[in-house]
């Protein structure tokens, strides 16, 4: 008998797990850009007297650019855990109908090898 084709369980889990990062980047970077517009609206007030200490706005500047940051990381795991997927995903039609391609290490970093049809 034929062997039973391979799961594409991991591949849809990556893939998965990577657009819901790339979801989740673009929630935290929405809110990080949502604060600084905030409190750029806050020191941009003309009424004398109006504005806290410095020190206040430093501590309220922290967390936007903190969201921002998170939403960079993310991004790049999402970008990775999709990409990493789409690799993962098995190829259809078994070995004869396209190139099988794969990194291997070797003594001085890793060589591109393959099977051509």
């Amino acid at each position: 008998p034929a062997p039973p084709e391979p799961s594409r369980a991991p591949s849809i889990a990556c893939i998965a797990a990577g657009a819901a990062a790339l979801v989740g980047a673009g929630v935290l970077g929405g809110l990080g850009l949502t604060q600084e517009s905030a409190l750029a609206a806050q020191l941009s007030n003309p009424r004398p007297g109006a504005l806290d200490t410095r020190q206040s706005y430093v501590d309220a500047a922290r967390t936007p650019a903190l969201l921002e940051t998170a939403s960079v990381a993310t991004l790049a795991a999402g970008a990775v855990l999709v990409g990493l997927g789409v690799v993962l995903w098995p190829r259809s039609g078994g070995a004869a109908s396209s190139p099988a391609v794969a990194l291997v290490p070797t003594g001085s970093g890793v060589a591109v090898v393959g099977v051509l049809p």
